[in-house]
């Protein structure tokens, strides 16, 4: 996924304006370079990470986002118009879709059907804790890349501890096997933070 240069100068950022829109829809950051118009440099853009809650609803100590309400979040709506233009600009791409905790997203499952509609490989980062039967039978079936389990430690008192949340790790781990058991066609995979907590046992 790249962007054809028609202006000279130095990039270290690259905007999307939807056009007719006022409203700047995203910025990103690539390596500092410099450009030249019309000539052969493009600005490569692989992958997008995209918060689309700021929410959580676990209390974890490195991390303050549990105690915002979500106020100024884009919608699922701006996301959709957001994406789609990105599609259009730079081709494929990776996304990476993660909150806070982003199944406390209302329309979430629309955003979801939506990137793998129009074939962007996405991969996506939850806690799990949320996850019930319904959750477990619609994920399964989507035809996502990976989705990543927010596990800081194999031991509840650890993992739990970090998260702020007592009874969390095995909520996350009860998810992790409800998905497994339904063979779904994208990896699973663990996202761990790494702090003083368990360093020590993360080996």
């Amino acid at each position: 996924s790249s962007v054809l240069i028609d202006t000279s100068g130095t990039a270290a950022h690259v905007a999307l304006v939807i056009t007719g829109s006022s409203t700047l829809h995203y910025v990103t950051t690539c390596t500092s370079q410099a450009l030249t118009a019309n000539g052969s440099n493009t600005v490569n853009i692989p992958a997008f990470d995209i918060e689309i809650a700021d929410r959580c609803c676990l209390r974890c100590g490195m991390c303050d986002i549990w105690k915002h309400d979500g106020d100024g979040e884009l919608s699922i709506n701006d996301w959709i118009q957001t994406l789609g233009a990105l599609k259009q600009w730079l081709g494929t791409f990776r996304l990476t879709i993660t909150g806070g905790e982003p199944f406390m997203k209302k329309g979430i499952w629309r955003l979801l059907e939506y990137v793998a509609n129009i074939g962007i490989p996405t991969a996506l980062i939850t806690n799990g804790y949320m996850f019930n039967t319904a959750t477990l039978d619609r994920l399964a079936r989507l035809p996502l890349a990976q989705v990543a389990f927010s596990v800081d430690s194999l031991e509840a008192t650890t993992h739990d501890g970090i998260r702020g949340v007592p009874g969390s790790l095995d909520r996350t781990l009860d998810a992790i096997d409800g998905l497994a058991s339904r063979r779904p066609r994208f990896l699973l995979a663990s996202s761990t933070v790494v702090v003083e907590a368990n360093i020590r046992n993360l080996a």
